[in-house]
């Protein structure tokens, strides 16, 4: 089974074609870590829209979780409930072999996708009868942003071997317009969407990387995170909140692929 980790509902947009392909698979899960709600919409709200679009991308009800809404985790603060999440999720896919987790990339942009990350590394290292595979795709940072105010979907290269497969281009159509189909959150694609569309019509590929415990030992990325130039909180606060997490992770715990050179999948 392959798991999408998202924190919120729209977080979908930076894994479109791997749900494209893990929709062909068949046997798939996506997971919303939050309630969603944020700057007076509400999570109803942001289901649906997410609901609409997973549906158009052909996944089902019964492989769509809002565990996040049913816990009572709000946005921004999905630190603070690793544990619950935790417990929640070994128990709703115990009786399911975990093959491949999806989660946005340890990268700075906010604490709810970080947070993500170690919650997806300890998921994987819960399922120790089959090896699980966690991959990552970069959302928006501030990596190498010297004047730019953030970068979006740009992996952070440091963090090891990105993978690249080719979308066609019906597909990069259809993921395009989707990106439209999220009214509550207008704004906030306005300001996406001119890299997004560079990004499908200049690269045309859907990024991940492995993600190896030994790179959450350390901030992202060296510089101002992009949650810290926004004032949400510092890296050392996060580190503290999540320090408790953070600790039992080790590279023993999880296996992973070799990294070494950028390998091309088009």
């Amino acid at each position: 089974m392959k798991i999408f980790l998202f924190p919120h509902q729209d977080d979908e947009f930076g894994a479109f074609y791997a749900i494209d392909r893990a929709v062909a698979d068949g046997d798939l899960l996506v997971v919303y870590l939050t309630d969603g709600a944020y700057g007076g919409t509400s999570a109803q709200t942001r289901r649906a829209e997410s609901q609409a679009v997973l549906h158009r991308l052909g996944v089902r009800d019964e492989q769509i979780w809002f565990l996040g809404e049913q816990l009572g985790v709000p946005n921004l603060g999905l630190r603070h409930h690793l544990e619950r999440l935790l417990s929640a999720l070994d128990a709703g896919v115990a009786e399911r072999p975990v093959e491949t987790i999806y989660v946005p990339a340890w990268e700075g942009g906010h604490p709810d996708h970080d947070a993500a990350v170690l919650l997806a590394l300890k998921l994987a290292s819960s399922n120790r009868e089959n090896p699980v595979t966690v991959w990552q795709f970069p959302m928006y940072s501030a990596y190498r942003c010297w004047v730019r105010p953030y970068r979006v979907l740009t992996p952070i290269r440091e963090a090891g071997v990105v993978e690249n497969t080719s979308i066609p281009w019906s597909r990069r159509m259809e993921h395009l317009a989707l990106c439209s189909m999220y009214p509550s959150q207008k704004l906030t694609f306005l300001g996406l969407f001119p890299f997004i569309l560079w990004h499908y019509l200049v690269l045309g590929v859907q990024q991940l990387q492995v993600v190896h415990p030994s790179i959450v030992q350390n901030r992202p990325h060296l510089g101002a995170l992009l949650y810290e130039r926004r004032g949400w909180l510092s890296w050392s606060q996060f580190e503290q909140e999540v320090g408790g997490l953070l600790g039992t992770l080790s590279r023993e715990e999880i296996g992973t692929r070799s990294i070494g050179i950028i390998r091309d999948s088009r």
